[in-house]
């Protein structure tokens, strides 16, 4: 009966040794997140895709050929365009839309 269980025992300690070794190893997460596109943007993505280039890939091309300033710039621009154009309420009146708006 002693000797079944040193079996036992024995057969336990080979399987336990290479799972703590698997441990050890390092695991890469990569975390990943879906961007919606209209189905036109999509078709018009596919044709700069070239090769085996993921849509990732393509995007920080896109991003790294054009500058954040240059985009910034832009909306700068076009929000003081509407500024030209913008006429403002009374804060009764604001009042009252943000009231009927609850």
């Amino acid at each position: 009966m002693k000797s079944n269980n040193c079996l036992t025992t024995m057969i336990l300690v080979v399987i336990k040794k290479p799972l703590y070794i698997n441990i050890i190893k390092t695991i890469i997460v990569i975390m990943t997140t879906t961007i919606s596109v209209r189905e036109d943007t999509k078709l018009r993505l596919n044709d700069y895709k070239m090769g085996k280039m993921n849509y990732d890939a393509l995007l920080n091309y896109f991003m790294d050929a054009i500058s954040i300033e240059d985009v910034a710039e832009e909306h700068i621009k076009e929000h003081y365009a509407r500024l030209k154009t913008f006429e403002g309420i009374s804060k009764e009146e604001f009042k009252k839309r943000l009231g009927s708006s609850s």
